[in-house]
């Protein structure tokens, strides 16, 4: 049987590292911080946040009596990560729905908020960074937050992003997750070569600027370089230079 936890933890930790910065933007009762507060360990930090004050009270209880390294900040509500996350993260982690265990079932993740405070965790999510969704289909909030979630990955530019989704077909209540992931920043495979075709451009546009002015019979002085000297007149602009970044090679 495919395991969902394990195989979250496993997208994890093929990008986290220690020193790494994390998030989890919906703490519960503080099992996913604790993960990923010892994951990036005593140099690394960890920021977490949840709507609910019982969440912070029961977080902080279960990482001081787990002996979590002192790597963390707890946070209210995601939806003001923005104000919180001082620098780009490697991974982080939305867990929607109710709290665990908690005494509210009628406090639960909601679309209004769980959409923008998505959006804002990718534009901070780092070059080979990681970030986890789980959805509760179960209620009809959980639902529809999927729903909207999976139509919102979809638009997502696929040169910077992988979006996925994992999920027991057979089971359609059962809980499931998206993963995106995001490229790694590659330096470009031919350094130098933009100037080289920036300089390749100029010398073509001169030389079919002089051959213009040839054929409408003008003339020209020649220049020290054997290109036309001549300027072009205002009936007659010159080929615009433009530069191409073809062969740069950025690759993706």
């Amino acid at each position: 049987m495919v395991d969902l936890l394990a195989l979250q933890k496993e997208f994890l930790l093929a990008h986290l590292r220690e020193g790494d910065t994390a998030a989890d933007f919906t703490m519960g009762n503080g099992n996913d911080t604790l993960f990923l507060s010892r994951t990036v360990g005593e140099s690394g930090r960890v920021f977490a946040f949840d709507v609910q004050e019982e969440a912070l009270v029961s977080t902080r209880a279960h990482l001081q009596a787990e002996g979590a390294p002192e790597n963390y900040t707890l946070i209210a509500s995601h939806d003001r990560l923005a104000e919180f996350i001082p620098t780009p993260f490697r991974a982080g982690i939305f867990n929607l729905g109710y709290l665990p265990r908690g005494e509210e079932k009628g406090v639960t993740t909601r679309r209004e908020t769980t959409l923008p405070a998505v959006r804002a965790a990718l534009d901070l999510l780092a070059p080979d960074g990681v970030l986890l969704v789980a959805v509760y289909p179960g209620h009809d909030e959980g639902r529809l937050e999927g729903e909207a979630l999976a139509a919102y990955f979809a638009t997502l530019n696929r040169y910077r992003f992988c979006a996925s989704c994992f999920r027991i077909l057979n089971s359609p209540a059962a809980p499931y997750f998206f993963v995106v992931e995001t490229k790694e920043d590659r330096p470009l495979r031919h350094p130098g070569r933009a100037a080289k075709n920036q300089r390749r451009a100029e010398r073509l546009a001169a030389a079919i600027n002089a051959a213009s002015r040839r054929l409408r019979g003008e003339g020209a002085e020649a220049a020290p370089n054997g290109e036309s000297a001549g300027m072009p007149d205002a009936d007659h602009p010159p080929v615009p230079v433009t530069q191409t970044d073809g062969d740069e090679g950025t690759g993706v």
